[in-house]
């Protein structure tokens, strides 16, 4: 990073914010970035850890300590700028590269050219500049004659014979097995000495071949002083493998559990190894063996002799004619012999006018199962029973039948026990005989049951419901029937006490009830997740009466960028926000094929990764989405083509706005007095503690420019939500992970230290909405400050978004 010093003004520029433009104004002072991108005079860029310039305007000749310059010019401490009336020092000031204007650094001699081609900024991009190397020295003529010539090319030979043996690298490469043919080739041609190639450093290729084994042809790059001892392994060809099956053809084969077509299966290749060939036929026995495929092409072949899986089943009755069923299926009359697959079943026997017969029973394959006959009893009498009141439970000599008033049909001459019960009365029961061809009527009276409870409520004043009915006041000794009552505590400002009580004849229940305020409540209910009607997973932000607090960095601060004024903000009604980013697959749910994109050929799709390259647009539109699945109104409409918020905001989910994300990612809910706000995600110093997020950790310094040291997350790119430790309020990924969008549009100066911005929600209008939180890109102390302040209209791969909407608690 770089650190511009103007009169009025200090920036820290990060190096994922190169190329800088730098131009001059109106009034001939120098300006940078954004604003100089119209029309620049220069272009300083960032390559190999080093910044070079390159001049771009043809109205002003850029000097470098006083030497007019044309192409692209390293950077180093000490040196001077010059166009126009403008001067800029570059020195070395808290750690970083500074620009600055006045000072006279001694003459420095011209440094190296930097690299001719660099990569452009993608946004937005400004127009590419010609990367040209330093201008080369003029050639100069030898004074001596053309004797001399042969000498200077023999030493010449030798010089670049002896720059190959210092340069190049002895190379081992082993294949196994030993191939019939192997080559090695590529940018320059390697010398053979003994076992091993001399190659100078650059990209070659391996290639072997052997019969029976696939072809390998293998890329391969080293630098200087390296020493590769290259190791690779061929691969045999498939084999090939034939499958039959008797008594019968049209079997499904499966090769280690994935389908492979029916028999008879004819030279189809298989990779080699152990594998497990399986066969499935309708009323067969599934059968399966391990076979090793020797592969190389060579010709396997394999048959299943299939057992049949069903067996033999005689069933008689007396008498006969009567419908026979197994399980739900009815598979014909009495008397009959069938086949049914092997298994347990529910036999059951049943003719109208007769009583039915169920009895289990198992068929075992290849096997015949012949049952006894079945004697079946006639039905001719009935039995009309009533109770008072209704709903009474009855059991038939100990069988359940169904509740009352209940008619049915029994088996005639016959005494049968009546037992009767219901939740609240006195169990009764009966003896009654039914008569054939007739109706035999009971009628039952029921006694009702009690129980005494006792309830004592907090605090005084409280009215009691009892079965939803106002029963007066809530202390007091109630007399119940012995069944469920659903039993509500209700008082003014405090939450309602509902339960299920039930008494029980003798013995006295005491209720103990203290009623809870509706803040206090929510202040429980913000230590606990909260899982939506959508499947979100969110914690409440309880406001009790209007909360304070302040925003951004103190200019001291290191890493402040100029866009953190610090300020005051006052929120004054409870929200709740999503403990995790909303994810690919909760997404997908609204948009099934939205894809998240790749970096560097890693795949970004994981349905458990935050969903990303999505615009603000595409956020508000999911937002709008959920909030109609759970009946709430709408936070946001389209106007020409774009959609903004509908003000004043509702009640719908939302994003969260700038200040609602700032007091939960830096202060502490709850809490009073208002604990010191969080510097980082995990505190106030840097390192980052083990496992508090997923940023651009020393695994990534491949990859990214800037990484934390020392540091490792076990992610490269994104990571699934959650996979991190949350923050004081439960809440996951604030920082690291993926940055946030907001629902706030952009704005650079959002207040004074003097004014207290009030529910803010951003200017009502602009061209960028704000960015909050840092990334699996960031690692600079500046990315991974909670204050640090973005700003984008476009999509971005590490940029996703949380839900959020406002809550009513009552007072």
């Amino acid at each position: 990073m770089i650190l511009i010093l103007l009169e009025n003004d200090r920036r820290v520029i990060e190096t994922s914010e190169f190329p800088l433009a730098i131009g001059i104004t109106d009034v001939g002072t120098v300006m940078y970035g954004a604003e100089a991108e119209t029309a620049p005079v220069l272009w300083a860029r960032f390559h190999q850890e080093r910044i070079y310039i390159q001049p771009e305007s043809s109205s002003y000749v850029t000097y470098h300590n006083e030497i007019s310059i044309e192409g692209s010019t390293w950077l180093s401490t000490g040196d001077r700028i010059t166009f126009g009336d403008v001067s800029i020092e570059i020195a070395e000031s808290e750690g970083m590269l500074s620009f600055s204007s006045g000072g006279n650094p001694p003459d420095e001699p011209p440094k190296e050219p930097p690299p001719e081609s660099m990569e452009a900024p993608t946004s937005p991009p400004p127009p590419e500049p010609s990367c040209l190397p330093a201008a080369r020295p003029p050639r100069r003529r030898w004074a001596g004659g053309r004797g001399r010539k042969p000498v200077l090319v023999g030493f010449l030979i030798l010089i670049l014979a002896a720059g190959f043996v210092l340069g190049a690298s002895p190379v081992r490469i082993t294949v196994s097995p030993p191939p019939d043919t192997v080559s090695f080739g590529g940018t320059f041609p390697p010398i053979p000495v003994g076992e091993r190639y001399l190659a100078l450093p650059g990209s070659y290729t391996v290639s072997a071949r052997l019969t029976g084994y696939r072809d390998l042809d293998q890329n391969v790059s080293f630098g200087f002083a390296a020493k590769p001892d290259l190791k690779f392994e061929l691969k045999k060809l498939p084999g090939r493998l034939s499958v039959t099956t008797t008594p019968i053809v049209g079997a499904m084969v499966s090769i280690d559990g994935k389908s492979a077509g029916k028999t008879p299966l004819r030279d189809i290749e298989i990779e080699p190894g152990l594998r497990t060939i399986g066969l499935t036929a309708e009323r067969y026995l599934p059968a399966d063996r391990t076979l090793e495929i020797r592969g190389k092409g060579e010709a396997q072949s394999i048959n299943f002799k299939l057992l049949p899986g069903w067996g033999t089943l005689v069933v008689s009755s007396e008498p006969e004619q009567v419908d026979v069923s197994l399980g739900s299926e009815n598979i014909g009359r009495t008397p009959l012999t069938a086949e049914p697959m092997q298994g347990s079943y529910k036999l059951t026997l049943s003719r109208k006018g007769w009583k039915p017969v169920t009895v289990p029973i198992k068929i075992e394959a290849s096997r015949t199962t012949r049952l006894p006959p079945f004697p079946m009893a006639r039905i001719d009498g009935t039995l009309d029973l009533k109770t008072n009141p209704s709903g009474a439970t009855v059991a038939i000599d100990g069988r359940f039948r169904g509740r009352t008033p209940l008619t049915l049909p029994l088996v005639s001459g016959k005494s049968y026990n009546l037992d009767l019960t219901k939740q609240g009365y006195v169990s009764a029961n009966q003896s009654v005989r039914i008569e054939g061809g007739k109706i035999t009527s009971v009628d039952m009276p029921m006694s009702p049951e009690y129980g005494i409870v006792f309830i004592r409520a907090q605090p005084a004043g409280a009215t009691l419901k009892i079965d939803g009915k106002v029963s007066g006041s809530a202390s007091r000794r109630l007399r119940l029937t012995t069944r469920p009552h659903r039993i509500e505590i209700i008082k003014d400002g405090y939450a309602s006490y509902s339960a299920t009580v039930t008494p029980r004849k003798g013995v006295s229940k005491r209720l103990n009830v203290r009623l809870k305020r509706h803040i206090d409540v929510a202040r429980e209910k913000a230590r606990q997740d909260i899982r939506t009607k959508s499947n979100h997973i969110v914690r409440l932000i309880p406001i009790e009466q209007p909360l304070e607090f302040r925003v951004g960095a103190s200019r001291r601060e290191a890493g402040r960028r100029s866009n953190e004024t610090q300020y005051s903000v006052e929120l004054s009604r409870s929200f709740m926000i999503g403990t995790r980013e909303v994810t690919n697959a909760q997404f997908r749910r609204f948009r099934p094929r939205h894809n998240s994109g790749t970096e560097r050929g890693t795949d970004l799709n994981d349905p458990r990764f935050p969903v990303v390259s999505v615009t603000w647009d595409d956020a508000a539109e999911y937002l709008n989405w959920l909030s109609k699945n759970e009946g709430l109104p709408t936070a946001y409409i389209e106007q020409d083509g774009k959609m903004v918020a509908i003000e004043p905001m509702t009640g719908g989910y939302r994003l969260p706005t700038e200040a609602e994300w700032v007091f939960a990612a830096r202060y502490e809910a709850g809490a009073r007095p208002l604990t010191q706000p969080l510097k980082y995600p995990w505190g106030r110093e840097m390192p980052p503690t083990r496992g508090s997020g997923n940023y651009a950790d020393g695994g990534a310094i491949n990859v990214l420019p800037l990484v934390i040291k020392g540091y490792s997350d076990g992610h490269t790119y994104a990571a699934p939500v959650g996979s991190f430790t949350p923050n004081r309020n439960g809440i996951h990924d604030l920082g690291g992970n993926v940055s946030e969008w907001c629902h706030d549009y952009y704005d650079a100066f959002v207040g004074s230290q003097n004014k207290v911005r009030r529910d803010p929600a951003g200017p009502r209008r602009g061209e960028f909405h704000v960015v909050r939180g840092s990334s699996w890109r960031h690692g600079s102390i500046t990315g991974l400050r909670l204050s640090y302040r973005d700003y984008t209209k476009s999509p971005r791969n590490d940029l996703g978004f949380r839900i959020a909407r406002y809550v009513n608690i009552p007072k």
